[in-house]
């Protein structure tokens, strides 16, 4: 499924994402898990699926910014925030 959003927007939501994981760096999420606290704490001002936020977290990966983990218990893959990640998202003021 393609995202609707433009790109400043994808810009937005992956900065978004990238502040929040830099707060919670010792623990990962997956994209389901992660757009309902980005929507609650109205960290963008637009509506996101969970499939954009996949979307940022993808790209999030590919800068080495963040990592996938992979659930001891299942098939899961989360995202968890990367030492390069929080250095980034502390120059860029997002915590």
């Amino acid at each position: 499924m393609a995202s609707n959003l433009s790109p400043a927007e994808r810009e937005d939501l992956r900065m978004a994402a990238l502040g929040f994981l830099a707060t919670c760096n010792a623990c990962a999420f997956t994209a389901g898990q992660l757009a309902p606290i980005l929507r609650r704490h109205r960290s963008v001002a637009f509506p996101i699926t969970d499939t954009d936020v996949e979307g940022a977290l993808i790209f999030l990966d590919g800068q080495k910014w963040t990592m996938l983990l992979q659930s001891d218990c299942g098939a899961s893959m989360s995202h968890q925030i990367t030492s390069a990640g929080v250095l980034e998202a502390e120059r860029r003021g997002l915590c």
